[in-house]
């Protein structure tokens, strides 16, 4: 947006600016006055495009950070069930109970 913005007052600025370059002369008060005023409207233009763009990037970055928080406390309860399984003394079962904690965490970061 920044870009487009510069090309743009760029060319505005270049186009009134090659026209007068050529008038010999001083510029008139009332073609000043009506410049100042149609760059004025453009700038605040801009600005509110601006304060829109952020604000709806804004929102989706809340989204995405309510969307991660439930995902984070949906896997910890999993996590918990799934070492509820866990018996001390039962070495055998103990390493499968591990592999699904490790295959959980595995997809829990790829899901991230």
């Amino acid at each position: 947006m920044t870009k487009l913005t510069s090309i743009l007052t760029l060319a505005f600025m270049l186009t009134f600016s090659n026209a007068y370059a050529q008038k010999d002369g001083p510029i008139s008060p009332e073609v000043k006055q009506k410049l100042s005023s149609e760059f004025k409207s453009f700038r605040d233009e801009n600005l509110k495009l601006r304060e829109q763009h952020q604000e709806e990037l804004y929102q989706l970055q809340l989204k995405a950070l309510k969307e991660n928080h439930e995902r984070a406390k949906k896997f910890f309860k999993e996590l918990s069930g799934i070492e509820d399984d866990i018996e001390f003394g039962n070495k055998d079962e103990n390493k499968k109970v591990q592999e699904k904690l490790k295959k959980k965490r595995q997809e829990f970061k790829t899901a991230m």
